[in-house]
């Protein structure tokens, strides 16, 4: 039985229609995100340990930083594709999209999502570098 999204609930009714729509849908959800970012995931997991080879040594810093932007574009990814999720299975009259649907519908946000990824990791690290005690204060919106 599909999961009515727009109802107003009481609390225990929220949690109780949260973990039903997880058991109906986290099958094809997980699907499509290991589909799209495992590729990723495996180049990070490259790029992270070429490093420890000697050969590699002095390409250290490069290495961590586009890992660190795979991290950040894989998070993006992850967030567009269940929020876009949700959107097209409440347009959809509370049915599954398929998946090219879902890549439709998620493509046109995930740039969106990655610069404002982006901009929060710069204002957080500005926050604890030059202010310590608001970049304290910063970490726990943004984390």
């Amino acid at each position: 039985m599909p999961v009515e999204i727009r109802q107003v609930r009481r609390m225990g009714d929220i949690i109780g229609d949260s973990i039903h729509f997880l058991k109906e849908n986290i099958n094809q959800i997980f699907k499509y995100i290991i589909f799209l970012t495992l590729p990723f995931y495996i180049l990070i997991g490259v790029l992270e340990t070429l490093p420890v080879f000697n050969s590699f040594h002095q390409y250290k810093t490069q290495f961590v930083l586009i890992g660190y932007f795979l991290y950040i574009f894989n998070f993006s990814i992850i967030t567009t594709l269940i929020t876009s999720y949700i959107i097209l299975y409440i347009r959809m009259n509370n049915t599954a999209p398929s998946f090219q649907q879902l890549i439709k519908e998620s493509g046109k946000k995930v740039i969106t999502v990655i610069i404002s990824h982006v901009i929060c990791m710069f204002i957080f690290l500005f926050g604890i570098a030059i202010f310590i005690i608001p970049g304290i204060y910063l970490i726990i919106p943004l984390s």
